[in-house]
């Protein structure tokens, strides 16, 4: 087009050149039976000035069929990307087995790229799913999940989440391990590697995962403290089961100062302390506790703990009986102290009083213990006989703690 225009001034400037009038200086135009003459700059000037706007007119033109294609190319590439949005949800909801929903979302991926291919993965994934062929299933979903994905990583997060609806928690939590490195922002990621991590007890590698799961905001604050609570509950539990009171007493410095607060951990560090002969610390903490308030929690470790006195046991207890009066772990427990104490009327009365509230095999067999101890072997056997019926009894006055102290 340039050289065209390149062309026509020549062309012009050929012209120009044969009605230049050497002796006036002037372009002698011809029109008709008019004679017109104009100075050469006039011309040379119109010249130029039609020239630029031709220019710019051809480059508007050419302008206007690039706007035009890209436009093309534009919603093109949106509509195509609507349908694959569309694939992706489908999928998610194969996975779910929820057909009828992913059914609705592969029509509108079909209509919107013309391709029957979703529809097709989904009607044999539906016919193996309704004939219990869960692996030809899982198989034609992730073919479809692999054909559609436009990044690697979303196949991969759906092999995560179809390994761990399959429970193959290990393989899901390789995978996102290697997906870390290049994803390690990425809140998908990290939700899932924070499941995966709690699931298999990887509690040291998810402790170096915490800062980056709190600033990515991958958790809402609330979600956040609860996954922390598990994270801390279930970190403490393990150290206790494999390692000592000095590992244990750095996890516990490493504990944020608001998780420590949380009755779960609280409770679970108290366990631990016990389950490694670490009677001192935990009674100290528990007697400071009940100093202040009463927890349920900390009834049954209390009444474990061999290093409290018996006495002082009991005057907490006591305590807190006067406002919680209906509290079946505290009646428990206060007539457990008793019945140590052979003081039997006391005791008898207190669990009488929890077994009216609560009846339990437990409590049954705790009557069935204070009666032999009395020797009314009677007595003894009827509350056993009673137990028995209601069956086997979680451990003592907890139905979540059970105190195991370690083998020395």
């Amino acid at each position: 087009m340039r050289w065209f225009i390149v062309f026509i001034f020549l062309v012009l400037g050929g012209i120009i050149g044969t009605l230049f009038n050497n002796s006036t200086g002037e372009v002698v135009f011809f029109y008709d039976s008019w004679q017109v003459q104009a100075p050469i700059w006039i011309v040379m000037f119109g010249l130029i000035l039609s020239a630029s706007v031709l220019a710019l007119i051809i480059r508007f033109i050419s302008k206007f069929q690039y706007w035009a294609a890209s436009s093309k190319s534009y919603f093109e590439a949106k509509r195509l990307s609507k349908a694959h949005n569309a694939t992706q949800k489908s999928l998610e909801f194969m996975i779910l087995g929820d057909f009828d929903q992913a059914s609705k979302l592969a029509n509108k991926s079909t209509q919107l790229s013309c391709s029957l291919s979703v529809i097709n993965a989904l009607t044999a994934a539906r016919t193996a799913h309704e004939s219990n062929d869960l692996l030809k299933r899982d198989e034609i979903i992730a073919g479809l999940a692999k054909d559609n994905a436009c990044r690697a990583y979303i196949y991969q997060i759906f092999l995560v989440k179809l390994k761990i609806q399959n429970n193959e928690y290990d393989t899901a939590h390789q995978i996102l391990v290697n997906l870390s490195k290049n994803h390690h922002k990425n809140k998908e990621v990290l939700k899932l590697i924070t499941l995966t991590s709690l699931k298999l007890g990887y509690f040291e590698y998810l402790e170096d995962l915490l800062l980056p799961i709190k600033k990515s905001k991958a958790f809402s604050q609330e979600m956040f403290v609860a996954m922390q609570v598990d994270f801390f509950s279930g970190y403490i539990k393990e150290v206790a089961k494999c390692h000592g009171g000095q590992e244990l007493k750095a996890l516990w410095e490493r504990v944020p100062k608001h998780i420590k607060q949380k009755d779960t951990i609280m409770t679970q560090y108290i366990i631990a302390l016990q389950m490694l002969r670490m009677d001192d610390t935990s009674g100290k903490i528990i007697t400071r506790v009940f100093n202040k308030r009463y927890e349920p929690g900390f009834v049954a470790p209390f009444i474990a703990n061999t290093k409290v006195d018996i006495e002082q046991k009991r005057k907490l207890l006591e305590k807190w009986l006067k406002t919680n009066s209906k509290d079946v772990i505290l009646l428990e427990g206060l007539g457990q102290i008793y019945l140590e104490r052979e003081i039997f009327g006391k005791s008898q009365s207190l669990f009488e009083q929890a077994l009216a509230i609560r009846p339990s095999a437990k409590l049954y067999s705790l009557l069935g213990d204070l009666f032999a101890k009395k020797n009314d072997l009677g007595k003894a056997r009827e509350y056993y006989e009673k137990g028995a019926k209601l069956g086997i009894t979680k451990p003592l006055l907890s139905n979540d703690v059970v105190i195991e102290p370690l083998a020395s």
